[in-house]
């Protein structure tokens, strides 16, 4: 019986390779895992990408010049941590219209107030007491208005709060990471001017990698999401679901330049131990195992 099975075995790995040049592909010689049988997969090269969900960018929250830079590429940061310091005249006037806004919204509370006690007693007309309501409205909206700007450009409300009792204007701005993360690129330099919005660094999140690999039209009709992709080289990719790299889709559209199909990877976390960006692989893609979603 033995026999018999091998000599099956033998003729249907002779018949696949017979066949796989007519298709264009690469058929990998796999190591069967312990309690199944051997598997033919397709061999693509390809490139460790990031995917856009795994960048972040850290941005001038107000227009002003970079007054030093606290981080450098491969620094890990952690939530709340500086990146750069910022000497921005906006900071100022937004302070300084902060304070005179909140003063105004007094104003017009206490003004609000007195016509209201002056009206239950008669003496003023109600039509005074709604057009001091309309005023103290508008006057509390452009200073909440004022105060969820400074709190977007990093400023704290205990810092506000401190603003308003003491009034002390400064023009330094410490620019913190939402986050936790990588630093991929430093963008900003000590003396540059920058604008609201201009970026200064770019995070990468730990953990978050993708594979997108090349194929040939006939190659992308094997494949199927879901399929299961083992990197060379890289042994940490699991043998479980969950610590497996899986194709996620195959790409409607051809490369202008080869005419190759784009086959787009999900790699584990742990695939970070093993694999960098923009780094070339080979991977075999299996065609006739069943897809992690199949199990």
């Amino acid at each position: 019986m033995s026999s018999r099975f091998a000599l099956h075995t033998l003729l249907a790995i002779t018949s696949t390779a017979m066949v796989a040049p007519v298709l264009g592909a690469t058929i990998a010689t796999i190591s069967p895992r312990t309690g199944s049988t051997a598997t033919s997969a397709v061999r693509l090269q390809g490139v460790v990408v990031l995917p856009p969900q795994a960048i972040e960018t850290v941005s001038a929250p107000v227009s002003g010049f970079v007054q030093a830079v606290q981080v450098s590429p491969t620094d890990v940061l952690g939530i709340g941590q500086t990146v750069a310091t910022l000497h921005s005249a906006q900071l100022m006037e937004w302070q300084r219209d902060y304070i005179q806004l909140n003063v105004q919204a007094q104003q017009t509370q206490d003004r609000l107030q007195r016509s209201e006690r002056l009206a239950a007693e008669g003496i003023v007309a109600q039509s005074r007491v709604r057009d001091e309501r309309y005023a103290n409205t508008q006057a509390q909206i452009a200073a909440q208005e004022r105060q969820q700007a400074l709190l977007l450009a990093g400023m704290r409300e205990a810092q506000l709060k401190a603003l308003l009792d003491k009034p002390s204007i400064h023009a330094n701005l410490s620019v913190s990471t939402p986050r936790t993360g990588t630093v991929l690129e430093v963008l900003a330099r000590p003396g540059q001017r920058v604008e609201a919005g201009a970026p200064l660094i770019t995070l990468t999140r730990s953990g978050w990698l993708a594979l997108e690999l090349q194929a040939t039209a006939a190659q992308s009709q094997q494949i199927k999401a879901g399929a299961v992709v083992t990197v060379m080289g890289c042994a940490a990719l699991g043998q479980t679901s969950r610590g497996q790299a899986y194709v996620k889709g195959i790409s409607a559209l051809m490369r202008g330049g080869n005419q190759a199909v784009t086959v787009h990877v999900s790699l584990p976390s742990s695939a970070s131990t093993c694999l960098r960006a923009n780094q070339a692989v080979e991977a075999d893609v299996f065609v006739s195992a069943p897809s992690i979603g199949q199990r």
